[in-house]
């Protein structure tokens, strides 16, 4: 058997695996939020679902129902519990 064949076969048989890679580990698309340390307060009130003038009350009331949703205890995701945190943290300073 000539290896070009091979190489063939092998490359069909791996395919979504090799498509699934290149997507994690060469994607140029970019997180529609920062990816940096820093969030925006304009990124942290559209995270809790809150309009612009938000009051503290609206922003600590939206945190505890996302995050009892969220929360990794319950089955849900440590990066979304981050993201909340920041979210938080980002509005009452």
């Amino acid at each position: 058997m000539s290896l070009v064949p091979a190489l063939f076969v092998f490359l069909f048989k791996w395919r979504s695996l090799i498509f699934f890679l290149r997507n994690i580990f060469f994607s140029t698309k970019r997180s529609k939020f920062s990816t940096k340390n820093i969030m925006t307060k304009k990124e942290a009130l559209e995270i809790l679902g809150l309009n612009e003038g938000a009051s503290k009350k609206e922003i600590i009331d939206s945190y505890h129902t996302l995050l009892k949703k969220n929360h990794p205890d319950l089955g849900g995701s440590d990066w979304i519990t981050s993201q909340l945190n920041k979210a938080k943290e980002t509005l009452l300073g």
